[in-house]
């Protein structure tokens, strides 16, 4: 996301947390908690932006999993 709004180092939800939450299949809270478990992989979250302090990092535990993702996810880039 942080690649297509031409901004490396954060992105911009462009939904409310509830209704990206909601997409997902899960409640706000969990999709924040989430987001906050991948502070240990270099992302602040405040509010709608999520800053990029580690890219590398973030890609790196972040890897898509065919298994999991599956395959519409083939043109996801961090």
């Amino acid at each position: 996301m942080s690649k297509q709004q031409g901004t490396p180092d954060r992105a911009i939800l462009p939904f409310e947390k509830a209704l990206v939450a909601s997409e997902l299949g899960m409640t706000r809270e969990s999709f924040s908690r989430a987001l906050s478990s991948l502070g240990r992989s270099g992302i602040r979250v405040d509010g709608q932006m999520i800053a990029i302090l580690d890219g590398p990092r973030l890609a790196a535990e972040c890897k898509i999993d065919s298994l999991i993702d599956g395959a519409d996810t083939d043109d996801f880039v961090v």
